[in-house]
């Protein structure tokens, strides 16, 4: 969760979620408090706006473009909220956005809920917002949705809204990779 986040946005204790085995982990980027678990695509792109001619409003409204592309592949009409960033089913999120920017280069970025246990976002007011539904792609269709066949969606989609290659790197080698002006590099 961001830095910035107060303790009545985690509607239980820090240690019964880590009773729970969910640990709470502060983090710097923009947004609110989310959850990320199992069944959920995490894409972090990590591009260079400028050599991209990119501002971040751009690049968020590309994120968000990359999951609505990806949850139509299934069947799933979502859309942007103007209240709020990331796509949505009606009142319900199916996917968030939490970006931060240092020196022109982005970091962290979306979250799409595709076969995940929603019961989790139950601890807590996803994205800051009390109230609200959080739905998955799965759920919206009503049939089993493949974590499998919807990575390969998301990454076709990443590939055509930034007309870039990709490569799958794992999380603990970001740091050992160098940023080129024809490649996203994302941990999916």
């Amino acid at each position: 969760m961001p830095n910035n986040i107060l303790p009545n946005d985690i509607s239980i204790y820090q240690n019964n979620l880590n009773h729970m085995n969910v640990p709470v982990v502060k983090i710097e980027r923009g947004g609110d408090v989310t959850y990320h678990g199992p069944g959920q695509l995490i894409a972090y792109p990590i591009i260079n706006l400028k050599k991209h001619s990119m501002g971040i409003k751009s690049f968020v409204i590309s994120l968000e473009d990359i999951m609505i592309k990806t949850a139509e592949y299934f069947g799933v009409k979502a859309a942007r909220n103007s209240l709020n960033h990331g796509i949505w089913v009606k009142n319900r999120k199916l996917g968030s956005i939490g970006i931060a920017v240092k020196k022109d280069i982005t970091f962290h970025g979306l979250a799409l809920n595709v076969n995940n246990d929603l019961s989790n976002f139950n601890y807590i007011n996803p994205c800051g917002l009390k109230g609200i539904g959080i739905t998955s792609i799965e759920k919206e269709c009503g049939t089993l949705v493949s974590i499998n066949k919807a990575r390969e969606i998301i990454k076709k989609s990443f590939r055509e809204v930034f007309n870039v290659e990709i490569e799958d790197i794992l999380p603990g080698q970001i740091e050992d990779k160098i940023i080129n002006e024809d490649k996203i590099e994302t941990a999916i």
